[in-house]
């Protein structure tokens, strides 16, 4: 297990890091065996990695135009805007290759099915992260899959080479999935979550609601209902057998039983599509009933251990997913708790329900930035409803006929109906839940060392430093800015703009990126995940420069999700709401003074009439100018003149040609210019004219396609700080 967790993780990190293993075995003495088993599970990883690893792809990130043969590898996931699915390469530009990509039809797609060979043409791209803290890890989400490789088809050259073949258990699922398409779409969803692990067509309120309420587990097919299922079937089998005792003569009828209920496990497992949750619940539910066959008891920590390892040799890459930590940590402190609390009945459920919530919280903190604390009320009743009855009963609609299934349909909609109640109730104390990152796997490590030492060890004389330990680890300050000191933080969100801005006591936004057609925003991708690793919990004020989608497509977003004192915005009838930056006064926070450049003439274009907000201490600033173009760079050169000096320039336009005119640059004489743009964006930002005249004016340029997140702090001295790039910063 060492060896394949090592290998997994330590393959991209430092190579002094192996001796430094190397000499902590030694240290602790450890037999030689360890070292041989710890080499054997790396070896393992190697040849899995090995097998899985791209083939005669060409070493870029992105092919424009790419001539591809293979088969379709996953069940085509089908929705109004697109059709995804993994694609698995044999042949690229009419040369032999080896990749999985994830492929997505936007328009006039054909139909899709599972094992079909097809020739398609598209554009390729190796998948990139945003460059920021906090960020969804995309590249890890992918790695876990197997995809190395993500792209869109073109419309034209799409040709099917050969109908479907293999993949026969996909295929299987696949029909049982198209067998519910009859059901009412309030119903789907979550019949679909408990009997094949398909969560594509449930609501996002209802995530949302078992978010808030601690019962996402129950969204997909887990342990707990594997586990109940299977004795389920063992109670009812070796009851029926009791009744054809010539049958039980030569095997004993607890083997019988046993047998059938593993199979059901088995078979249940492999209907959800063997995810972590269901290989843990399996191999443990075997290992369980090892001693009915083989007359050989294991401890509960053996079938533990026994269950992490197979897990871990099935898929090593399974260490990359957040799952399986929370899969097996969640057993781990049942078992703890099971082993240390004296207490009994309802009293028991209770102590068990919040000790797995207390072995959990750190790392959810950690994931989600989120603890649902009413988790522990919630899952007393939704447990045994889901399973002794939304499971059994979603499964009977899954294999009876429509007609025969129509009849169950009332029962399901009370049960279903049922539930959504008792969670909407538990989640009125959805108050209590905690939001709050937890930024560092050190601070984890800590806060984990400390619950273990109060729970666990029964060392009193220490439980004081334990306490100290956690509270400490919970309540270092994510983010220390000085009395007359800003810090600037230009985002990377792709071909957008959002720039957020901290002085002492106070937050500021400027842009709120893009927002996907019918999907996600930056708001959700970028900006909040980077507010919540620095513990912000409220916003001083939200400028939107204008209503260009890629500046204000995370507005909605952020004002759902936090409090915002004042919304600054260059038309307020646009937005009927907030205040207009035109005639906004300026402010000083801690030191720091802010003041927008009005334009109070109509330029005709919402570009020029652009928020222009400038920052600065009384010898340094920098100027953000949205997406104003030439015209507007002559208002503010005419109207300001000098006062449009800045250190810092976030460049307008993303970099565009129509903007950063060479009389506007030398009138704000910038040392940095940041110019935010997409990687391989459409426009083909920023533009070489721009880089050359920012380059005449002898400023030096940082692009967040190159530096992902650029960090620049303004101070009350004439020193200018040297910018910072995340990537660099996270090497």
């Amino acid at each position: 297990m060492m060896g394949l967790f090592l290998g997994m993780v330590m393959h991209n990190l430092p190579l002094w890091l192996w001796p430094v293993f190397l000499g902590l075995l030694h240290l602790f003495k450890a037999p030689l065996r360890m070292y041989a088993v710890c080499g054997m599970g790396f070896l393992w990883f190697a040849l899995h990695a090995y097998l899985i690893q791209d083939h005669h792809m060409p070493a870029v990130n992105v092919l424009p135009y790419a001539k591809i043969v293979g088969y379709i590898a996953s069940t085509p996931v089908v929705t109004d805007q697109k059709t995804q699915f993994r694609f698995k390469l044999t042949k690229l530009n009419g040369q032999d290759a080896q990749a999985n990509i994830l492929l997505t039809c936007y328009r006039h797609c054909p139909v899709f099915h599972l094992g079909e060979r097809w020739a398609l043409t598209a554009k390729l791209k190796k998948p990139l992260n945003l460059g920021n803290p906090g960020h969804f890890d995309y590249q890890q989400f992918l790695a876990i899959r197997h995809i190395t490789w993500t792209g869109y088809l073109k419309t034209k050259h799409q040709a099917l080479l050969a109908n479907a073949s293999g993949f026969w258990i996909s295929k299987w699922r696949a029909s049982l999935q198209e067998a519910l398409s009859y059901l009412p779409a309030t119903d789907l969803g979550l019949i679909e979550a408990l009997t094949l692990g398909i969560t594509n067509h449930i609501p996002h309120a209802t995530w949302q609601l078992f978010r808030r309420t601690g019962t996402v587990h129950l969204l997909v097919i887990s342990g707990a209902h594997i586990a109940l299922l299977s004795s389920m079937v063992f109670w009812s089998v070796r009851q029926s057998l009791r009744y054809f005792g010539f049958l039980t003569q030569t095997i004993p009828v607890i083997q019988i039983a046993a047998a059938i209920s593993v199979l059901s496990a088995f078979l249940y497992a492999l209907l959800a599509g063997f995810a972590v949750p269901a290989q843990r619940a399996f191999m443990a539910l075997c290992l369980g009933l090892l001693p009915l066959f083989a007359h050989r008891r294991l401890t509960v920590w053996q079938i533990w251990r026994y269950a992490c390892v197979v897990v871990m040799l099935y898929e090593p890459h399974v260490v990359l997913n957040p799952g399986f930590y929370l899969s097996f940590l969640a057993v781990a402190s049942l078992l703890l708790a099971q082993a240390i609390l004296p207490f009994k009945s309802i009293l028991k459920l209770l102590s068990l329900q919040l000790c797995c919530l207390i072995g959990l919280l750190p790392i959810s903190l950690f994931l989600f930035s989120y603890g649902a604390l009413n988790g522990v009320i919630a899952n007393l009743v939704a447990i045994p409803w889901v399973g002794f009855g939304l499971v059994p009963l979603a499964l009977l609609l899954l294999v009876m006929p429509n007609y025969m299934a129509s009849y169950l349909l009332p029962l399901w909609h009370y049960l279903h109906g049922g539930l959504i109640v008792w969670l909407s109730w538990v989640d009125k104390l959805s108050w209590m839940n905690l939001t709050y990152t937890i930024s560092s796997v050190f601070a984890l490590c800590m806060v984990g060392i400390g619950l273990i030492g109060l729970f666990i060890f029964p060392l009193k004389k220490l439980r004081l430093v334990f306490i100290i330990l956690v509270i400490s680890a919970l309540s270092t300050p994510h983010l220390r800015v000085k009395p007359f000191e800003a810090y600037v933080r230009v985002l990377d969100v792709g071909q957008g703009l959002a720039v957020v801005v901290h002085t002492t006591h106070h937050t500021l936004i400027y842009d709120t990126g893009a927002k996907y057609y019918k999907g996600r925003d930056m708001a959700e991708l970028a900006i909040i995940p980077y507010l919540k690793t620095l513990g912000v919990t409220h916003l001083d004020k939200v400028v939107i420069s204008h209503p260009d989608l890629d500046h204000r497509g995370g507005l909605m977003t952020l004002t759902k999700n936090y409090a915002i004192d004042a919304l600054i915005v260059h038309d307020v009838a646009y937005y009927h709401q907030g205040y207009n930056c035109h005639t906004y006064p300026s402010w000083v926070w801690d030191g720091i003074l802010f003041e927008f450049l009005a334009i109070k003439e109509n330029l005709n274009s919402t570009n020029n009439q652009s928020c222009i907000l400038k920052i600065s201490t009384p010898t340094q600033a920098v100027l953000l100018v949205g997406d104003i173009e030439q015209k507007g760079e002559k208002y503010l050169v005419e109207h300001y003149g000098d006062k449009l000096k800045a250190q810092a320039l976030v460049v307008a336009h993303h970099g565009s040609q129509t903007s950063s005119s060479a009389f506007f640059i030398d009138k704000v004489k910038p040392v940095w210019a940041f110019i935010s743009a997409g990687i391989d964006n459409r426009y083909h930002f920023p533009h070489k004219k721009t880089l050359m005249t920012l380059t005449q004016a002898q400023a030096q340029i940082l692009s967040t396609q190159e530096c992902g997140m650029i960090h620049f702090s303004l101070n009350h001295t004439k020193k200018i700080a040297k910018p910072a790039c995340f990537y660099d910063i996270n090497k």
